[in-house]
Parts: structure tokens; sequence; C-alpha cells
């Protein structure tokens, strides 16, 4: 009898809803229709529009045959539908069931293409054509859902291996114009661990250069406490300053100098000291800036000389004039842009 109101007008309900009571409902076998009643048959009680059950008037009408039959098909406050004609597998048009109604008519909020519901509008559909088994009629759907993450290339850590990689690059530049520290350099294990100059030489001729593979190479964050003796500033195109720290890890097979080197606070006791070069890089046409690390001789050398590294130097100074190198790029393009040091 609840399916048979499927395609049925308001008029058509209202005959088969008088039918179903006649038929199934027998007053004098509970209270609930009284002929002497001056109750109008249209005078109500407020129905449930949670229940899948046929509620009734006082006088004995039923008031939300239509509710049931909807949520006998299926439906409930909450679910989302769509046509029954359209792909689920494409954007079709998609709606949330926020009331369905006594006479089995649906109120809808519109689902956007983001999977947001709008709650902006409502959408009413009659009972006929919500549940009509053409391809018009409505159907249960998946509610569309899309992926909320960010696109990788804002991924703060690609930026970071991008920084990484510029500074890879600015190392092999100063490794290819350097000779191996094994031409100038002798480390020493015993007695006594150090490192001792090969040669002679000037105030200033002498250079390490701090090398170390990618692993080596660590982010700064902002207002982090600067201990590494090593660090590295990347400028980004945006004059925006990236700190990092080098170091290397310790190894049987390979060693770096500048690593081993002995640190002394004492810059009258010390013969080295931390500078930094520019190396200007040019990527996608434009121009970013590694101020890299090397330590340079404080005085003239003699050979066989212990080297030591004045500690206090790492302190970064912001008027130290530093040399710069371009690679990838002519002078009037480096000249085009002003770096912050």
């Amino acid at each position: 009898m609840v399916m048979a109101l499927l395609g049925k007008s308001d008029d058509d309900m209202e005959t088969v809803a008088s039918e179903f009571v006649s038929r199934y409902f027998d007053p004098s076998k509970g209270a609930a229709t009284n002929t002497s009643s001056s109750v109008a048959p249209d005078d109500v009680a407020t129905p449930d529009s949670s229940s899948g059950m046929v509620q009734f008037s006082s006088s004995g009408h039923a008031i939300n045959i239509g509710r049931a039959t909807v949520i006998e098909a299926g439906f409930k406050v909450g679910s989302v539908i769509g046509l029954k004609k359209a792909d689920e597998s494409s954007m079709a048009k998609q709606w949330q069931i926020i009331s369905i109604n006594a006479n089995g008519s649906v109120d809808l909020h519109n689902v956007n293409r983001d999977g947001s519901i709008d709650t902006s509008t409502i959408v009413s559909v009659a009972f006929s054509d919500f549940l009509k088994e053409s391809s018009s009629g409505y159907r249960l759907v998946v509610q569309r859902e899309l992926d909320d993450r960010q696109p990788m290339r804002e991924n703060p850590d690609l930026t970071v291996d991008l920084h990484k990689a510029f500074i890879i690059s600015a190392m092999h530049r100063l490794m290819k114009m350097s000779a191996t520290w094994a031409d100038k350099f002798r480390i020493q294990t015993k007695p006594t661990k150090a490192v001792m100059v090969i040669s002679d030489a000037a105030v200033g001729c002498l250079k390490m250069l701090p090398v170390a593979t990618q692993t080596g190479i660590r982010r700064l964050d902002p207002g982090e406490p600067v201990t590494d003796r090593f660090t590295i500033t990347v400028v980004d195109s945006d004059d925006f300053e990236h700190l990092f720290a080098l170091s290397t890890p310790g190894s049987k097979k390979f060693v770096d100098v500048a690593f081993v080197c002995k640190f002394l606070a004492d810059t009258d006791k010390s013969n080295m000291k931390i500078e930094h070069e520019n190396v200007i890089i040019k990527t996608g046409g434009f121009n970013v800036t590694v101020k890299y690390p090397i330590v340079v001789s404080t005085v003239d050398l003699k050979a066989d000389t212990e080297l030591v590294i004045d500690d206090c130097t790492v302190k970064k100074d912001p008027k130290r004039k530093v040399r710069t190198l371009h690679v990838g790029v002519d002078k009037q393009q480096a000249k085009g842009k002003k770096v912050k040091h």
C-alpha cells in the first residue's frame, strides 16, 4: 500500500491514504478516531520527521505516509543524493537531504564541487518527482571529496632540498678553483692530533675549503642558536636569507682537513680565520647567492707550522667584505640585482 503512492498526485495520495486507514485501522481497537469530536480533520499532530512509521491525526488521518515511504526507500536526513541518470564517477550534481516532509517532499542543500555543503539555498523536490523510477528520479550516492593536500612545489622540504642543491653547486665551483688539501696540509694523528702546513705560505694565501656531502648540510631554523663553526647562507631571488650548518660525519675512508683542524678562541694564538665567499648561481632567470665558508691564513706561515683556527670568527660580521664569484651569470647580469648581505 505504501509503495502504491509512487508516481501519484497529491489528490491520489489522499485517496490512497484514506483507503489505508479504513482498511487497516479499527477505531474500536484503539483510540484514534472520535466521530463525535468537534476536531477538524486537518487538525493534525506534529509529526516526527525522523520516524519512518505512519502517524495519524486525532481524527484518524494519516499525516506522514509520504515521509514514511521516502524513508522506507532508504533515504534519511543527511543522505547525499544524485540523479539516477548521472555517472557517479563524474562531477555530477549532488544534494544533501536536510528534511523529509510529511507529504513526502524533500528539502535539499546543494553539494559544492569541493564536497562542501552550500547552506545558503534550499531546493525542494516533490514526492512524485523524488521517487520516480525513471532516470530523472534520485538515488543515494557517495558524497564528493577532494584531496585537500597542498601542491608539492609548496612543500618546505622541497625548498630546503633546492637550497642544498645550490650549496652543493657552490661547493663544487670552489673545489674546482682550489687545490686538494693533500697538496698543502698534513694531518697528524699521533702522538698528538694536529694539522700542519707542508710548505711556507704568505698571509692570506693558504686556504681551506670545508667540504661535506649533502647529508652534512643542515638547515637552521630562524631564531635557533648557532653553535656550528661552518655556516652557509643562501640568499634567494627575493632576498630572503636561509641559514645552513655544514658538518662532516666521522668516516674511516674520508676526512676533510677543515673539520679536524684545532679551534682556539684566542686571536693572538690562532693563525687561520673563517671568511665567506659569495657564489652567485643563475637559476631559472634569477640569481641565488650562496655565502660559503672558507678558512684563510692570517699570518705568514712556515713549513710544519700547526694550523689553529680563530674560534671567535664564527660570529657573523655583517660589515665583512666578501669576494663574489659568479656561476652561470655574466657580470652585467650580476650587477642587475642588489643582494642584501
